[in-house]
């Protein structure tokens, strides 16, 4: 009885995969950036809604709402975006988590985004 030899094709997800590969020295520096922009977007995005809650505007994060006024949302704006890097930084690169981070400072980038677009339109604040 003779074995046979089946050539396996990888399938599209790891085809993908292959296509966007990123080396781990790449993906490390890919990393401290987003830790860096991730603290950034948050001091961006603190600073942007005080100037907007001070022009009459509201918080529209329901959870944030009670605490942006006070030093409990200075600590969470900051302290919490600085764990989070420092937690990152102190661990072994993996993939999903810096496209985790990756994608938190594309939404912060929106937000950010959208608090200077109120911020040159107040006539939008109602």
């Amino acid at each position: 009885m003779t074995t046979a030899h089946v050539a396996v094709r990888p399938g599209p997800l790891a085809r993908f995969h292959d296509a966007v590969a990123i080396k781990d020295e790449d993906l490390a520096r890919l990393r401290w950036v987003a830790v860096v922009a991730l603290v950034a977007l948050n001091i961006a995005d603190l600073a942007l809604t005080r100037k907007l809650l001070g022009m009459g505007g509201m918080e529209a994060n329901p959870i944030m709402a009670p605490f942006i006024h006070g030093w409990s949302g200075v600590v969470i704006k900051l302290v919490l975006p600085v764990a989070i890097g420092y937690r990152h930084l102190r661990v072994p690169v993996n993939r999903g988590l810096v496209l985790g981070l990756c994608w938190m400072c594309v939404l912060y980038l929106g937000v950010v985004t959208w608090n200077s677009h109120l911020l040159a339109n107040p006539q939008l604040l109602g």
